[in-house]
This record gives structure tokens, C-alpha cells and sequence, in this order.
């Protein structure tokens, strides 16, 4: 964004004091030697692990009480859900929220605060990853062997904390959860389930427009008419209300017509999202189908080796 907005502190030291104590943390922070000599840690060690949440509805949504509540709820989840890759070690969380992008999203800072400071210790997928990687060269399996059991530790890791996540916080907001499974969707399949979710969003947005635009002249036909009889009255006459009727019916016929074709408007647009919605079940179904017809052109050995190769099926 040309002009970026500051950001809005959720929970946490504000950004300031943290930084002030990452520095101090890491000016005192050692490792430990295979000899067991304590040593300042290295100066490229990663001592700050960063997530990112979001929310699946655009800030010029968040329009009114009902999506901003649905907001705040979400905010509220997603805040415990990142501070709960902090708290079981100790480390500071600092939690801030961004409205300046299309999409408002949570951003959580984490430093640890164990003597080494190894921010690796706190991500879900390298602890996974490195705890494997121990344990199978203390099975006696080759580097080999154990980097390639840590990498499948590592997915199933981080398939783990996505499906927390949107238990304990994308399903109790209503969030779908989409793309998932054995197989991936091609780039066009993708694309097209985009174009069809975006089609849907646009004609929501349009329709809450044209409803806003409807209430807007029905407002604007009752102050036209009262300010109408007002005058009327203040010049005490029955004749005056008349003359002020009369002069203001061709504004009253313009909003009414306006009005109208407001209505209109929102049952085109109620229409098409309707459209959009039946679009995307045929196009999920037909995703669903080809995944089945792919699958089972695979051989039990490709199957094997693209599960190795992705992670999946682990």
C-alpha cells in the first residue's frame, strides 16, 4: 500500500518494547557446544518465528454490525489459536492486526526466550522435523534415511496445525475449507473455482449496494415529504401543503422509480449469486470426478512415489 496504515495492537508488549527485549535476549543469549562450552549464539541463528492470519472477507465488506460482530469473533479465535504457538515455551507474543490490504489479517511476532533463543523450537513443522531427524539417527538409520523421515514428520506437522486451526477457528466462523485431499487441483481448475468464487463475492457486494441504494431514497422520499408538510403548516395554510407536495412530486417519482429499479437490481444480483453457488457445486463435483478417473490411472508404485514425493497419504 502506497500509504500504510499504522498497526492495531490486539495482545502482546506493544512493537517498541518488544523489539527492545529481542535485542537484549539476544545479546545475552547462549548455545551450548558438542564439547559443552557456552558460546554467544551465531549471528544468523533465526530468533523471531512470524505467522499470518486471515480473513476470507475483503475490508470493504465490513460494512455494517452483522460483518464487523463476524469479524471480531473471528479476531478473537485466530488471536488465541497464535498465541498458542508461544505460550507452552514461555516466549513473548505480540499480535497486531492490519486493515490497510484488501483482506484484514493478524500478524503474531514470537521470541522465544529459552537461553539459545532457537525460534525453530516454537514452528510446529521443525520442531516435527528435527525431533525425527534425533530420533531416527539414534535408531541407527543413515543421515539419509533420517532427513528423509523428518521431511514427512514435517507434513504431517503442519496438516496438523491446519486442520487445528480450522477447527478452533475457520469452522466455528462458518470458513469453508477448500482444496484439500490426496490429489491437487491443476492451475485451471484452481482458476476457475476462483473465478467462480469471486463472481459470487461481486454480485454479494453489488447486491448489499443496491439494497443501501433502495434505503437510501426511501429516506430521502420521507424527508422529502415531510419537510413538504412542514411548510405547509408553518404558513398556515391547508393550500400551502399542496403547493409544496406538488413542487417536490417529480423528486418523489424519481426515487420512487429509483427504488424500483433498485428492487430489480437486487433480484438480478440475488439471481446471479444463486447462479455462482450452483456453478461451483458442478464445478467441486467435476473436480471430484476427474481426481477419481486420475487415481485410478495411477499405479500402486506412482501412487507410492507421489506420495513420497509431496507428503501426502503420511
Amino acid at each position: 500500500m502506497a500509504t500504510p496504515l499504522p498497526p492495531i495492537p490486539i495482545s502482546g508488549p506493544p512493537l517498541a518494547e518488544l523489539r527492545d527485549q529481542t535485542a537484549r535476549l539476544a545479546e545475552a543469549a547462549r548455545e551450548t557446544t558438542s564439547s559443552g562450552r557456552a558460546r554467544k549464539i551465531r549471528a544468523h541463528q533465526k530468533i523471531l518465528l512470524g505467522a499470518v492470519a486471515s480473513y476470507p472477507v475483503q475490508m470493504a465488506e465490513l460494512d455494517n454490525a452483522t460483518a464487523q460482530a463476524a469479524y471480531k469473533t473471528w479476531q478473537k479465535l485466530a488471536a488465541a489459536f497464535l498465541r498458542q504457538l508461544a505460550e507452552p515455551h514461555g516466549a513473548l507474543c505480540t499480535i497486531v492486526a492490519h486493515h490497510d490490504e484488501a483482506y484484514p489479517h493478524l500478524h503474531a511476532l514470537i521470541v522465544p526466550t529459552e537461553p539459545a533463543m532457537r525460534a525453530k523450537a516454537l514452528h510446529p513443522g521443525y520442531a516435527e522435523r528435527l525431533a525425527e531427524e534425533a530420533r531416527g539417527c539414534a535408531a541407527g538409520l543413515s543421515p539419509t534415511e533420517a532427513a528423509r523421515n523428518g521431511r514427512r514428520a514435517w507434513g504431517k506437522a503442519m496438516r496438523a496445525i491446519q486442520d487445528q486451526y480450522h477447527a478452533e477457528v475457520g469452522a466455528p466462523c462458518g470458513h469453508s475449507r477448500l482444496l484439500v485431499g490426496r490429489a491437487r487441483l491443476k492451475r485451471g481448475e484452481i482458476l476457475a473455482l476462483r473465478a467462480v468464487h469471486d463472481a459470487r463475492d461481486e454480485a454479494v457486494l453489488a447486491r448489499d449496494q443496491a439494497v443501501l441504494a433502495r434505503d437510501r431514497a426511501e429516506r430521502d422520499r420521507g424527508v422529502i415529504v415531510a419537510a413538504a408538510k412542514k411548510q405547509g403548516f408553518a404558513d398556515g395554510y391547508e393550500s400551502g401543503w399542496r403547493v409544496a407536495e406538488a413542487a417536490v412530486a417529480d423528486d418523489l417519482n424519481e426515487l420512487h422509480l429509483d427504488l424500483s429499479e433498485a428492487n430489480k437490481q437486487v433480484a438480478i444480483l440475488h439471481e446471479a449469486w444463486t447462479e455462482s453457488e450452483r456453478g461451483r457445486t458442478a464445478l467441486e463435483e467435476t473436480v471430484a470426478e476427474l481426481r477419481g478417473e486420475i487415481a485410478g490411472l495411477r499405479t500402486p508404485h506412482e501412487e507410492a512415489d507421489l506420495a513420497f514425493r509431496y507428503g501426502y497419504g503420511q
